[in-house]
This record gives structure tokens, C-alpha cells and sequence, in this order.
């Protein structure tokens, strides 16, 4: 009691002199053992605590630092064991954070003009950070279940970061550094994890798992105007796409009754598309595009570039070059698919149905074009096309 007591007195103290500055901070605590630390210099700086209730908290923490004018800090926690830190520096930041459950932290650390961040958890042991630099920066992380992770780093202007998590142990990652970008990741259900790194300006990617477990995501982007959807509905799939360019577009799905299958997808250049489907068990596929204008399937309708439904299905696709075109389409299992086109405006179009069908296409050179189809089962074929 005489602890409580004094609290309030040193808060109200505290409070006047507060309110002499345009500042106002309001606390309020109940239960054991909870801190608050609240320090603002600068004008028009809010900040608000409330601590749990009587019959679910017990050593709580929450550090409020502001610095500069117009920022607002918000957190509230209700459970065990809970910790929050906010500090903003500089002007017109929004920081809030919300915890329920037992065993969260959550920090905010905003640097620059115009920030703002949101962190909601509900559930058990939940970590979330959140670090940005520059002006007008956006994140946002929801996290429900037990034993998630998320982390968001942005250094630039105009960026936006926004998380959801259910189940549990899911893990995110948002790393931005330019301008104009945005990142969104949606996981549920158990065991996720979902990486996601921009470097440029107006890059956008979205990766959603959900539906599955076990699926392991990541999406890289270096350049200006790069696109990348990713839609991991299956279990124990593994995705990599990485553009690096400008205005390249990809999207790749793998559906919801699918399991193992995994990928590879790299862009260097300047516009260059992969639209990819899997479905099944165990496929795998690899496709690197070097140059500009190349197109492995269309976003029109979408056209797959790359489709496998069945199970063990291999493609490798390579694209060096400029203005080659590609698809590759395998129907039933331990089907086997080699495109290697180096040159400019090369065309290929396979279609294997069956199983235990392989086909090696080379295509060096300008203007080749091949359109191949396999049916029934152990065929194979090798085909070679060059000229100067």
C-alpha cells in the first residue's frame, strides 16, 4: 500500500509540471509488481498507460520516451509478465501497443517525421519489435495464439509493413530500406515462417500462409517497381523469389491440399514475369531469368508459366536474354523438364502428361521456337536449336 501510495504522488508531481509543457501523461495501474517510466520533453506530447486488471497481472513493465511535439504513445497490457517500450523521436509519431495473455514484449522505436505503429497481442510469450527511420512510415503487427515472433526495420519515407499472425509459433520478418514500399504478411495455423526485404523504391510483395503448417517463405527485392505475390495454402513447402531489377512481376501459388513441394525463383533485369501453380506432392521447380522483357506465363487470366499437379515433378527453367518466352505444364508424376534459352525473342511451350516423362529443350540464339507434347508414360526426348 505505502508502495501504490507513493507512486501516485510522484506520478502527480510529475503530472503537473507535465501539463506546464502541453504534455499529459495518465497512468493506471492494478495488481503486483508493475513499473511505468514515462519521460517526454519537447510540447503537445501524449502518453497513456493502464496496467491489467486486479485478477490477471503480476510484474508488468512499460517505458514511454517522446521527444519532439505531436507524438502520442499509447500501451496497455492485461495478464503476467508483460513488457512494452515506445520511444519516439522527432514529430507527429502514433505508437500504440496492446497485450493480453501471459509472458509478451513489445517494443517501438521511431525516428524521423510522420511514424506510426501498431502492435496487438493476445495469447502466450509473444515477442514484436518494430524499428523505423525516416518520415511517414507505417507497420502494423497482430499476433494470436502462442509463441510468435515478429520484427519490422524500415529506413526510408512512404513505407508500409503490416503483419498478422495466428496459431502459434509462426515467425516474420519485414526488412524495408527506400522509399514508397510495401510488405504484408498473413500466417495461420502453426509453424510458419515468412521473410520479406525490400531495398529500392515502390517495391510490393505479399506473402500469405494460410490454411497449412511448416511452410517456409521469402521474398527479396532490390530495384524500383518490382511486384511478388506468394500464396503458401499447402504444408511443409518452401518458396524463394528474389527480383532484382525493375517492374519485374511475380506470383506463385502452391494450393491448399499440397505437401513438399518447394521452389526457386530468381529475376535479374527489367520486367520480366513467372506465374507459377503447384499442386500435389513433392514438386519442385527452378527458374532464373536474366535480361529484360523475358516472360514465363502472363498475369493476364493468370497464365501459368510454370503448372505442376501431381507428384515429383521437376522443371528447371533458364532465361538469358531478352524477350524469351516459356511455359511449362506437367500432368501426373516424376515427370522431368530442362528449358535453357540463351538469346533474345526465343519461344517454348511444353506439355508432359503422364508419368515418368523427360524432356532437355537448348535454345541459343534469336527467334527459335519449339512446342513439345508428351503423353503417356517414359518417354523421352532432347532437343538442341542454335544459330549466330
Amino acid at each position: 500500500m505505502k508502495k501504490q501510495l507513493l507512486f501516485i504522488i510522484l506520478f502527480c508531481i510529475g503530472h503537473g509540471l507535465l501539463l506546464a509543457q502541453t504534455n499529459t501523461a495518465t497512468v493506471g495501474q492494478l495488481g503486483n509488481e508493475n513499473e511505468t517510466e514515462v519521460t517526454q520533453t519537447g510540447s503537445s506530447l501524449n502518453a497513456i498507460v493502464n496496467q491489467g486488471t486486479l485478477s490477471s497481472t503480476s510484474g508488468s513493465k512499460v517505458t514511454i520516451e517522446q521527444l519532439g511535439s505531436l507524438n502520442q504513445a499509447t500501451a496497455s497490457q492485461q495478464g503476467i509478465d508483460h513488457e512494452a517500450k515506445i520511444e519516439q523521436d522527432g514529430s507527429n509519431h502514433l505508437g500504440s501497443i496492446s497485450q493480453e495473455g501471459s509472458d509478451h514484449e513489445a517494443e517501438t522505436r521511431q525516428e524521423g517525421d510522420g511514424q506510426s505503429s501498431t502492435i496487438v497481442q493476445q495469447g502466450d510469450e509473444q515477442t514484436a519489435e518494430v524499428d523505423q527511420e525516416g518520415n511517414s512510415n507505417t507497420s502494423t503487427i497482430d499476433q494470436q495464439g502462442e509463441d510468435h515472433f515478429a520484427d519490422v526495420e524500415q529506413d526510408g519515407n512512404n513505407n508500409l509493413a503490416s503483419m498478422t499472425q495466428r496459431g502459434s509459433d509462426n515467425q516474420a520478418n519485414i526488412e524495408q530500406d527506400g522509399d514508397d514500399q510495401a510488405a504484408n504478411i498473413v500466417q495461420s495455423d502453426s509453424d510458419n515462417e515468412a521473410n520479406i526485404s525490400q531495398d529500392g523504391i515502390s517495391n510490393q510483395a505479399d506473402l500469405t500462409q494460410s490454411g497449412g503448417e511448416d511452410n517456409d517463405g521469402e521474398i527479396s527485392q532490390d530495384g524500383t517497381g518490382n511486384v511478388a505475390t506468394l500464396q503458401m495454402l499447402g504444408f511443409n513447402g518452401q518458396a524463394d523469389i528474389q527480383q532484382n531489377g525493375n517492374f519485374n512481376s511475380s506470383l506463385w501459388t502452391q494450393q491448399l491440399d499440397g505437401f513438399d513441394n518447394e521452389g526457386s525463383l530468381s529475376q535479374q533485369g527489367d520486367q520480366n514475369t513467372a506465374v507459377i501453380y503447384q499442386q500435389g506432392l513433392g514438386n519442385m521447380f527452378e527458374l532464373s531469368q536474366k535480361g529484360d522483357w523475358n516472360n514465363i506465363g502472363s498475369l493476364d487470366g493468370p497464365e501459368y508459366g510454370i503448372y505442376q499437379m501431381g507428384e515429383e515433378n521437376l522443371a528447371s527453367l533458364l532465361q538469358k536474354g531478352d524477350e524469351n518466352s516459356a511455359s511449362s505444364i506437367q500432368l501426373g508424376d516424376q515427370n522431368e523438364i530442362d528449358i535453357s534459352q540463351k538469346g533474345d525473342a526465343n519461344s517454348a511451350a511444353i506439355i508432359q502428361q503422364g508419368d515418368g516423362n523427360m524432356l532437355q529443350l537448348i535454345q541459343n540464339g534469336t527467334e527459335h521456337f519449339s512446342e513439345i507434347t508428351q503423353m503417356g508414360n517414359g518417354n523421352n526426348v532432347t532437343i538442341r536449336q542454335n544459330n549466330d
